[in-house]
């Protein structure tokens, strides 16, 4: 397997004259791409029944103790990995080449080369993963299994401890409500080890700073910043278990007086651990350190905390809310606006004055600021023709005025009919876009059951320009599914448009 790329072994490896050359080989061809697995899975499988049992397996061992050799890094060894696990599990005596190859990896686990340790739990991660959701081990292999994917995850070298991490996720049934994965899952021995041993280790590499964990925790890539909030929530309950309020409170950078994080200080790992902590605090009852840690007003999703008792309260969070919906304070992402639109329902219970305050803030989204530029060229072009249709009805009642007083009739000046203007209103796809958001959250209250005038007001308005724009239709068709939910006739209305559109 001379063109695997990465990093090369140390020691040239004399060929050993037990070995079979066409499991080499086979290897060698397979590391290429994976079109060609299927076949060569088929060639393997004629060769493993066709020579000694023993002579077979110690051919594939050593071809594999070979292939550990290379670095994480090479994307050929990947797939040479991704071939060992699909021919595993396609053979007719799987379970007992599954314990060969399980006991490759059990030798493999504590060697000192780490790119064998690496290669190994990537095996065993594969063949895992290979075996289907529907496999069963039995419960000794899968207790074995455990512990040495347990004692990877205090490897030295970051990338075996990743491995080691699937592996374990794999030997889990996240399909199962009683066997969660990660640190509730169903071994009692597993999450005590991540919760006392694991984590605080992980924590006193950074002098006890919990903001620094959850830094070196956070996904780098824009769209896993859900995934990173997730990981994060689950890696601070087992910390605020263990560590008293005064050590949680020593990380929270806010300001004593205004219990607000300074500016500078603010970042996604300093929110996500003040809302938890919130969350945690709340959780125990013990509402006096809450105060302290909470401002009179909290936005985002610590609204959540918020205490809306008091009408005084809840009048200025309704002021705060429609405030922050209309006001021109940047783009405000859906989540964020899914969060002030859950508060209104705490700072308005009533449900009809809440959709009224909805109607409110769409009208005032959608309604043009004075002076604003030239409108759309339709728009233009229908001015022109009222302009047009003005002038030809003076013209028609000045003949027909001069024909009446030919006549010497008396009749009165006939009036000027009044032609209504046209409101300019913002149909721009951001705009859009918001709207249907807040208009979206509004109807997923359970409160609502059935569809209003009201609503029905607010989709007319907004009907013709969202079923127009392809760039609205995802937040479209969840409109009109949630109409659809309170109305049967309006599913029945609208359901062309959307089978036609929904995918």
């Amino acid at each position: 397997m001379t063109s695997l790329e990465g990093e090369a072994p140390q020691a040239v490896i004399k060929p050993n004259p037990r070995n079979n050359p066409v499991i080499f080989k086979i290897f060698h061809n397979v590391q290429f791409n994976i079109v060609q697995h299927k076949k060569y899975v088929k060639e393997m499988i004629k060769l493993y029944k066709k020579i000694e049992a023993n002579q077979f397996r110690e051919s594939f061992k050593n071809a594999l103790l070979y292939l550990f050799t290379f670095g994480d890094t090479s994307a050929n060894v990947d797939r040479v990995i991704q071939f060992v696990a699909t021919f595993c599990t396609s053979l007719d005596d799987e379970e007992e080449f599954l314990m060969f190859i399980f006991n490759i990896v059990f030798e493999c686990q504590c060697v000192s080369g780490p790119s064998v340790r690496y290669r190994a739990s990537q095996l065993l991660a594969a063949v895992l993963s290979a075996l289907g959701e529907d496999a069963s081990l039995d419960d000794d292999l899968c207790d074995k299994l455990l512990e040495s994917q347990m004692q990877r995850l205090q490897d030295t070298r970051g990338a075996v401890r990743c491995r080691a991490a699937l592996a374990l996720q794999r030997l889990q049934n996240p399909m199962e409500p009683d066997d969660e994965v990660g640190l509730t899952e169903r071994s009692p021995r597993v999450r005590r080890v991540v919760e006392e041993i694991l984590i605080p280790s992980w924590l006193s590499s950074f002098q006890g700073n919990i903001i620094d964990l959850l830094k070196a925790i956070r996904l780098d890539n824009a769209n896993d910043a859900k995934d990173s909030q997730y990981v994060a929530g689950k890696l601070l309950e087992p910390l605020f278990k263990r560590l008293q309020t005064s050590e949680l409170l020593e990380w929270l950078p806010t300001d004593k007086n205004l219990r607000l994080i300074p500016a500078e200080k603010l970042n996604k790992e300093t929110a996500w651990y003040w809302r938890h902590l919130a969350e945690h605090l709340q959780s125990i009852d013990d509402d006096e350190t809450l105060e302290t840690i909470l401002p009179d007003l909290v936005l985002g999703m610590l609204l959540r905390v918020y205490d809306a008792t008091d009408p005084i309260g809840r009048d200025a969070l309704q002021v705060l809310i429609t405030d922050t919906l209309t006001g021109d304070y940047g783009v405000l992402s859906a989540d964020v606006i899914r969060s002030f639109v859950y508060a209104l329902q705490l700072a308005v219970p009533d449900v009809s004055r809440r959709l009224d305050i909805v109607c409110r803030v769409l009208s005032a989204l959608r309604d043009a600021p004075d002076g604003e530029a030239a409108p759309p060229a339709p728009r233009a072009q229908l001015r022109v023709s009222l302009n047009v249709a003005m002038e030809a009805q003076e013209e028609a009642v000045a003949d027909i005025q001069k024909k009446l007083e030919e006549l010497n009739l008396q009749t009165a000046p006939v009036a000027p009919i009044p032609i209504p203007t046209m409101k300019e209103v913002n149909s721009d796809p951001e705009t859009l876009n918001k709207c249907l958001t807040i208009l979206n959250c509004a109807l997923s209250t359970p409160q609502l059951k059935t569809l209003t005038p009201m609503l029905e007001m607010m989709f007319n308005e907004l009907e013709l320009e969202m079923k127009g724009n392809p760039e609205v239709l995802d937040n479209a068709l969840v409109t009109m599914a949630l109409y659809g939910m309170l109305d049967k006739e309006f599913a029945k209305k609208h359901k062309a448009f959307f089978f036609k559109n929904v995918r």
